[in-house]
């Protein structure tokens, strides 16, 4: 059976074209209620996995996290937050989460929006750095030049592979990396004389100590720049949370599961394609597989020795759960094991010790944390987008609503003066060169021309109105639109004066906006921004969601 899937209202959301814009969505006053509303619903729904009830589940989970969390954390800065229990057990728990890469300033407002809601009241907060996603390049572009000639400059973080995982791709060139930010400076200084890298880089060159791992020291650093304006939110890597217990209860549930659970994502995948009108067998997700007998399950694996995601299948063979990567890799789980969380703990810890990892990918992660470990998540706006099909299997698989959640982001513009000039100038003059082409008439001052000029293009014009003025016949067709065309041309010579000048102001229109678009670009790494501009920023976020 078909799924019908109307548009979220997320999915219509689109990120402020305005410098210093802020989205917040849905408004911040609904939050809170929100955020009890979810954690009441998931305590009054009967559904179970394995032998827990749903909030059982999560109760663990949350208490599995909070552990896990203050231990990644307290590696490296302290964070406090109210012990004190409601009546319904912890505070509420805020979360979003987001690659370990240098994102842009709308991205990190996800984080700010974090450390405000804890100024309205107890609630726990926690950003989770989605460490299983891959690294896909190593030139950071940033821009370069002066203002009145940018240009885009790519500048190296690492020497090495791509394609690993961010929790596995270590540093391999140190001098490359710790000299990043000089080596950004010298690029930027054009533009911007004071960005935020010269600070925050020290800050990760420190990290490496606490992780030699390239992406978690970007992390770290960042979480300590937060630190340093007083942000108060916890963190913890994705692939901690992929060890958990309670999550490998879950797991182990879709693994038991995974014929009905493709059928369920496919269902969901295809109704979220026609209702978007895409064509794209790629997006949001691929279709999951069946394969001689083996169904694909949304995690990945990979080992030490080759740490390349690949896809994970299963299937149910005797009184066992195999879980496979068809190609060099194969592992059992005895049924009866499936639901015990103490010898799933200790199967994990033997994989990961033998260099074998299994992680949830995106649309695990995001069920796995709006069900589970969070009363409210803060989503991006691709995250938000995409997971309409999270709903549809989270009600149809899990039997229970979706939590509901937020979008958050926002646009800030290097502080550099920008050519006021948009594309609707350069559609402006490209009309007007096409109607100078097919409309000259329009475009001539009769009263400039010389007596005799103005006698030949009198007469071209009232020959054209004539011929505009013909009934049109199948034998008159073609010789009337090639007289029409005749005429146009011979009017050319008389707006050749006006073509010319508005070809130079559309080259002039284009150089403007091929400036435009570098400095007035949203998706710089935030560490290109001067400190002042950023907090300046991220307060206001705060002072909105604290109001």
């Amino acid at each position: 059976m078909s799924l019908t899937m109307d548009k979220s209202p997320h999915a219509k959301l689109r990120a402020p074209t305005e410098d210093g814009g802020i989205l917040l969505w849905p408004e911040l006053f609904h939050w809170g209620s929100l955020a009890e509303a979810n954690r009441y619903a998931l305590t009054r729904n009967s559904a179970r996995v394995f032998g827990f009830s749903l909030s059982e589940l999560a109760v663990r989970a949350r208490q599995e996290m909070l552990t896990a969390a203050r231990r990644w954390t307290g590696r490296y800065r302290s964070v406090e937050f109210p012990e004190t229990a409601t009546a319904n057990g912890l505070p509420p728990i805020y979360m979003t989460g987001h690659q370990p890469e240098l994102f842009h300033p709308g991205v990190w407002l996800k984080n700010a929006v974090l450390d405000g809601v804890t100024q309205n009241g107890p609630a726990i907060t926690i950003h989770m750095i989605v460490d299983s996603d891959v690294l896909k390049g190593l030139a950071v572009p940033v821009p370069s030049g002066v203002p009145e000639q940018p240009r885009m400059a790519y500048i190296p973080l690492d020497e090495g592979p791509c394609g690993w995982p961010y929790e596995e791709r270590p540093v391999v060139s140190r001098e490359v990396f710790t000299e990043f930010d000089a080596a950004v400076c010298r690029a930027v200084r054009g533009l911007v004389p004071n960005p935020l890298i010269g600070k925050f880089w020290s800050l990760v060159r420190e990290s490496l100590e606490v992780s030699p791992r390239l992406a978690h020291a970007i992390a770290i650093g960042r979480h300590r720049q937060e630190s340093l304006w007083g942000w108060q939110t916890l963190e913890v890597p994705q692939s901690w949370l992929c060890r958990l217990p309670s999550f490998l209860i879950l797991a182990a549930h879709i693994w038991l599961e995974a014929r009905r659970f493709l059928m369920l994502h496919n269902r969901a995948v295809d109704a979220y394609r026609r209702a978007h009108r895409l064509r794209s067998r790629s997006h949001p997700f691929p279709h999951l597989i069946e394969a001689d007998g083996w169904n694909e399950v949304p995690f990945w694996t990979w080992s030490l020795e080759s740490p390349y995601r690949q896809r994970v299948f299963t299937r149910h063979s005797g009184n066992c759960v195999e879980l496979s990567d068809l190609a060099h890799w194969r592992t059992r789980i005895p049924d009866v094991r499936l639901s015990d969380p103490g010898w799933l703990a200790d199967w994990a810890f033997e994989l990961e010790k033998s260099g074998r990892r299994i992680r949830g990918r995106a649309v695990i992660t995001t069920l796995w944390a709006r069900c589970f470990l969070s009363d409210f998540f803060i989503h991006g706006l691709g995250g938000a987008k995409y997971d309409q099909v999270t709903d549809a299997i989270i009600r149809d698989f899990l039997k229970i609503d979706p939590p509901a959640y937020a979008t958050a982001t926002g646009t800030l513009f290097l502080p550099v003066a920008r050519p006021s000039v948009d594309e609707s100038d350069e559609w402006a003059m490209r009309v007007q060169l096409r109607d100078l082409e097919f409309h000259p008439e329009k475009h001539i001052s009769l009263a400039e021309l010389p007596p005799d000029a103005r006698r030949v293009v009198e007469k071209l014009i009232e020959e054209k109105w004539q011929w505009i003025n013909t009934a049109i016949t199948p034998e008159s067709a073609a010789h009337r639109y090639r007289r029409i065309r005749e005429i146009n041309q011979a009017l050319q010579r008389f707006v050749e004066d006006e073509r010319q000048r508005l070809l130079q102001l559309l080259n002039e229109t284009r150089e403007k906006l091929k400036i435009k678009h570098i400095l007035a670009a949203r998706d710089w790494a935030f560490c290109l921004y001067p400190e002042e501009q950023l907090t300046r920023f991220y307060a206001a976020a705060v002072q909105t969601v604290a109001r």
